[in-house]
């Protein structure tokens, strides 16, 4: 991994999933209020959203990602930048029927960008 100061000493750690960059607006719940976030990559495992506040670990979010598809997450990191946080949310319980839907809708989302999004 090359980093800012162009030091290429530090190795990349292997993601389990691959990430598929968006930068769109879904809807989010967490405690029982309902707002747009910008959803900046999708994976199978997760997740990498632009928050507001601060986030604790293990927080619960539910990511719409359409009416009929969303998954329950907790929050696994957060990280402040000037204005924002971006926050990663990783979704544990997804069952094998559920990673193979949810893999064949990131697959359309790549293709289709955000027309498959909850408005």
């Amino acid at each position: 991994m090359t980093t800012k100061e162009g030091n290429s000493s530090q190795e990349e750690i292997p993601r389990e999933y691959q990430r598929t960059s968006l930068n769109k607006t879904v809807k989010v719940r967490h405690k029982n209020e309902q707002f747009s976030t910008l959803l900046k990559d999708v994976s199978l495992g997760g997740v990498c959203l632009n928050w507001p506040v601060e986030q604790n670990e293990d927080d619960q979010l539910t990511v719409f990602f359409s009416t009929d598809l969303y998954f329950e997450g907790s929050v696994r990191w957060c990280q402040s930048f000037e204005s924002h946080y971006e926050i990663g949310v990783q979704f544990p319980d997804l069952d094998q029927i559920a990673a193979i839907y949810f893999g064949e809708y990131i697959e359309q989302l790549e293709e289709n960008g955000s027309d498959l999004l909850a408005k």
